[in-house]
């Protein structure tokens, strides 16, 4: 046996270990309330290393839903019995231990209900023992009704969950079934659904709060314009308006054909504020998808991982890397050659804008080439040393078959990314270069550098005329052509690289570091500071959009979004005077919504805050503990966000 197979093996008996650990050192927890039972809680001094880490964020499956947890342990077990190779027996037979002893912490759970209807009060007594009940079904057979079905998905969830957190995907799709079913035998009312989804997410928020993974994709077409859609879409998005809270993070399909309720609904969550229903574009996601060589029914039941990268629900696992263009603006203009580029004239002496850029963009090209390459390197480790954990290897079919590791897979659905994070910035960089010594000659490339190195101590009136030079997100070519030629090459590389190291990576302009990133740059061309903000994914730089929302729209929809199919939103964020929770504010978010799709936006994120709330939140933090905002792929209450997180937010709403 070879050592790297030797090295799985341990790591198998690792993962048991600690599921074995999980479920036999945890309280049993069954509230007193009517709330969803079964909270899994570690005492403080649980510690043990989980094998097989999980971060590359593989989506929640739903096999539990229509095999129950016994269900999976004997296919597992069943199936170990044929299988030859030892690590495929030795991880089949591990996990039908797993998903066994899930069964008894079902089992120990009901004895804890059956106990507190011993010494409950007569009108909890009935309450308990049917918790009991259901919880000792689901220990020996799949869920039946949408009541089993949202406690058996809490179960899940939380067990899969290694760090607290998982992304969950389609839930509407999943719970549908036995809602439909439980409405039509007469068992179930709309209330009492949105009960048990409140009670759910209750729990959820109790958990965790902030950046959790907890994405929830709801509603979509089937790629031929039928609406999906249903009524528990609707009550999902009515739950989340009525709790107000953070979790889980609620995302909406939209199509030509959309339901009008979904989509009003969806509408109403936006004007909480949040940053919640973030909106995908059906009709253009999908015929590119398929385009990158998804089937066409993979493509059409796509969801999304932590923030807003698309995965396929239930059948891919998802690595990428990020890489930073405003670093290259530096790393050139001082000629600091950090990547190895080949030596060429100082930055000072160039003497056309078409060298100055083809300067940056050689920065960028050659860290872009050496990460593509290091992601490949970092993919071909994982494969050979890690596994799986156990227990989500076990929800899916194909593992069940055969023993396969998930993440060894081929003919499941690999995501990889390339976040090409802040090309907006970068064109605000370049269009200022071109502006103040090429066009306008209001200064030389030394001076330019000169001010750069003080930070612009001592040069202000020349920030300040840099600063006013064009800037992405206010509809004008000056610098949107900029950035859209920035962003082209950058897919061509990606692509280009993709024969070389053959395999597919997707372009995406995202950047979930900006905030750490504008610490480690300094001064910037376009009249930025050190530390000052720099932009979010293929959106203007906090406080250069002046032109208002729909401007924004248009400058992104110049560039190539849909080529950079792997996760690039467009982040509006709106004062609360332009959109009032009131008709006129619903007008405002429909009005928005309808531009980006038209205009062909991806995915759109829309948050509306007032910003004299978020400055007194700062001042008096416990007066504010409910005023939630968007961060990049999630929301988080205000006050939880570092000081420099929430001046980044709070720079956001502004509009000059």
């Amino acid at each position: 046996m070879d050592e790297n197979k030797q090295n799985r093996i341990k790591e198998i008996d690792r993962s048991y270990t600690y599921y074995h650990t999980y479920f036999n050192h945890i309280e049993c927890d069954i509230p007193d309330d009517n709330a969803i039972p079964g909270a899994i809680r570690l005492p403080y001094d649980f510690e043990i290393e989980v094998a097989g880490y999980d971060d590359n964020h593989y989506s929640m499956h739903t096999s539990f839903l229509q095999l129950g947890y016994r269900g999976i342990a004997e296919i597992c077990a069943e199936n170990a019995k044929k299988q030859a190779d030892e690590e495929r027996r030795y991880m089949l037979e591990k996990t039908a231990d797993v998903y066994n002893e899930a069964c008894a912490y079902l089992e120990k759970n009901a004895r804890c209900a059956k106990e507190k209807a011993r010494t409950a009060a007569d009108s909890k007594k009935e309450h308990f023992l049917h918790i009991a009940q259901i919880l000792h079904n689901l220990a020996k057979e799949p869920p039946k009704t949408f009541e089993e079905a949202i406690i058996l998905y809490w179960f899940s969830w939380r067990i899969r969950s290694c760090f607290g957190t998982s992304t969950i995907g389609r839930m509407d799709m999943h719970l549908y079934p036995f809602y439909k079913n439980d409405k039509e035998n007469g068992i179930l009312s709309d209330e009492q659904a949105k009960k048990l989804l409140f009670d759910l997410f209750s729990r959820i928020n109790d958990v965790a709060s902030g950046d959790t993974l907890l994405n929830v994709m709801l509603g979509g077409s089937d790629g031929n314009g039928n609406d999906l859609s249903n009524e528990l879409s609707v009550l999902i998005l009515e739950t989340q308006i009525a709790i107000n809270r953070t979790e889980p993070h609620i995302n909406v399909r939209f199509h030509k054909n959309v339901n009008k309720r979904f989509y009003e609904t969806a509408l109403r969550l936006q004007m909480l504020g949040h940053g919640q229903a973030t909106v995908y574009n059906d009709d253009i996601i999908i015929p590119e998808l398929i385009k990158w060589g998804f089937t066409r029914e993979d493509a059409v039941n796509y969801a999304n991982d932590g923030c807003t990268e698309i995965i396929v629900d239930g059948r891919s696992v998802i690595s990428f890397f990020q890489l930073d263009a405003v670093k290259c603006v530096e790393t050139a203009m001082l000629d600091q050659n950090m990547t190895g580029a080949v030596d060429g004239k100082p930055f000072a002496s160039l003497t056309t804008f078409e060298e100055v850029y083809q300067a940056i963009f050689h920065q960028y090209e050659l860290q872009l080439r050496g990460s593509m390459r290091s992601l490949r390197r970092s993919n071909d480790i994982f494969r050979d040393t890690q596994i799986t954990p156990l227990f989500v290897a076990g929800a899916y079919p194909e593992f069940r078959r055969d023993g396969i590791d998930p993440f060894r897979r081929t003919d499941l659905v690999p995501v990889r990314d390339a976040f090409l994070g802040s090309v907006p910035t970068v064109a605000d960089c370049l269009a200022a270069i071109k502006y103040a010594v090429f066009d306008k000659k209001i200064c030389t490339m030394q001076t330019l550098l000169d001010a750069i190195k003080a930070n612009y101590e001592g040069y202000e009136a020349l920030r300040l005329q840099l600063k006013a030079a064009p800037k992405f997100g206010n509809d004008d070519d000056y610098v949107d052509e900029i950035a859209t030629r920035f962003a082209v090459m950058a897919c061509d590389v990606v692509e280009e690289m993709n024969r070389e190291i053959g395999m597919t990576v997707f372009p995406a302009f995202f950047n979930y570091l900006f905030k750490d990133h504008a610490h480690n740059f300094g001064a910037t061309p376009d009249g930025r500071r050190s530390n000052d903000p720099i932009c979010e994914h293929y959106s203007a730089t906090p406080g250069c959009a002046r032109n208002g929302p729909g401007a924004t729209l248009l400058s992104a929809a110049k560039g190539p979004l849909l080529r950079a199919i792997g996760n690039s939103p467009v982040y509006l964020t709106l004062p609360r005077n332009v959109a009032p929770d009131n008709a006129e504010g619903f007008g405002v978010l429909d009005t928005l919504n309808r531009s980006a799709y038209t205009l062909k936006i991806p995915i759109l994120n829309i948050a509306i805050y007032d910003v004299d709330v978020l400055r007194a939140a700062q001042i008096h933090p416990e007066k504010y503990a409910d005023v939630i905002v968007r961060v990049w792929g999630y929301s988080a209450r205000f006050i939880d966000l570092d000081r420099d997180m929430q001046n980044h937010i709070i720079t956001r709403a502004l509009v000059e």
